[in-house]
């Protein structure tokens, strides 16, 4: 509670601030690393003209593993400027069960009308229909909805079904014609956050537009090593551009690090036993009738109690000038530490792997 008299200012969260501390049913990617897997995107978009005739083919990113919604929310943020304003019919609150499929998400007709001519769309896939809906209510909280109209959602399905139900639709294949078809390419970048990306490489391949980009994050570097070998194997053409650790290393900089000088327990241990060897008689005998600790029956001897009793950095035992003083051996026996501190927020950890689809040219030679 505040008190009475004294000023304060109420703020809109952040997008970061929001991504870290609304309610969450997983780990959330945490903005760092979000920023810098949107910069890797080298996501460009032509503002929206109502006057433009087009200003190339759609752009869409393909989020497989929705989880928390936040890298769902950069991806919006980045693209919402190709789309302009939504209809004043959407709320951000697209269907009232907490579900915002492409199916059931048009509550009007203007709404249905106006996503038809997005230039710039976020498909974001997820299998758990609970972890889905729960990102749609984050999304959709963030500041009235601001974003929601720029990403259609998609659960309780593999990301291999939604690429091969896309691809058959969008092609001239008959619907009886299961096999999915080798084009057209319409992903201009897709996103792998899976336990097994590298089965997925395959499919996702073919619908990824020549020169888009594919990123897979995974906790394990052995993961990664293991798309690697699934593109070899498969012969897809992808051009690897990078493999990054994350976490507190890269994007997360501020990690707090703990530098002091401390003394190992066994060398501690003998310096305390050289002081006590040095106690008085009369104060060993004083601290065992009492039952009180020996520093404070030393200390107690003179000047009365000290409330710094103990083995202290500067080397003496208690504070009282009359104490036993506790003078290292040699200067060897004290060590500098230098550690992180734990971070009350544990930080995604894991790894990037950037791969480029091979353009016409290079797929013709």
């Amino acid at each position: 509670m505040l008190s009475p008299g004294y000023p304060y200012v109420i703020q809109h969260p952040t997008l970061a601030e929001y991504i870290t501390l609304c309610r969450r049913k997983v780990t959330p990617i945490y903005p760092a690393v979000a920023n810098l897997i949107v910069s890797l995107l080298d996501i460009h978009v032509a503002p929206f003209s109502p006057t433009a005739s087009g200003h190339g083919p759609r752009l869409e990113i393909l989020e497989a593993g929705t989880g928390h919604g936040g890298l769902t929310l950069h991806l919006a943020r980045a693209i919402q400027a190709a789309n302009g304003c939504p209809p004043a019919e959407d709320s951000g609150a697209e269907s009232r069960d907490g579900r915002l499929s492409p199916s059931d998400a048009a509550d009007t007709t203007a709404l249905t009308a106006w996503k038809a001519t997005r230039r710039a769309i976020i498909h974001s896939v997820d299998l758990s229909d609970e972890y889905s809906r729960h990102a749609q209510q984050v999304v959709r909280d963030f500041r009235h909805g601001l974003y929601s109209p720029h990403i259609d959602f998609y659960s309780g399905m593999a990301v291999s079904d939604w690429v091969r139900q896309q691809l058959l639709r969008r092609s001239s294949t008959s619907p009886a014609d299961s096999s999915p078809p080798s084009t057209p390419h319409f992903l201009t970048h897709i996103i792998l956050d899976l336990p097994s990306s590298h089965e997925e490489l395959e499919l996702a391949t073919r619908a990824l537009l020549p020169t888009g980009r594919l990123l897979v994050f995974n906790p394990n570097i052995n993961q990664i090593a293991s798309c690697v070998e699934a593109i070899e194997r498969q012969r897809l053409p992808l051009l690897p551009e990078h493999v990054l650790e994350l976490g507190a290393n890269s994007g997360t900089s501020g990690r707090e690090w703990d530098v002091r000088r401390f003394q190992p327990r066994a060398s501690a241990q003998a310096d305390l036993d050289r002081a006590l060897a040095r106690v008085p008689a009369g104060a060993r005998l004083r601290a065992a009738l009492t039952g009180r600790p020996i520093v404070e029956a030393v200390a107690g001897e003179d000047e009365g109690e000290d409330e710094e009793g103990g083995v202290n950095g500067s080397g003496s035992i208690g504070g009282s000038k009359d104490s036993a003083e506790v003078e290292p051996d040699s200067v060897a026996e004290w060590h500098t530490i230098c550690k992180p501190k734990p971070s009350a927020q544990v930080t995604v950890g894991g790894f990037l792997g950037v791969w480029t689809k091979k353009d016409e040219v290079e797929l013709a030679q």
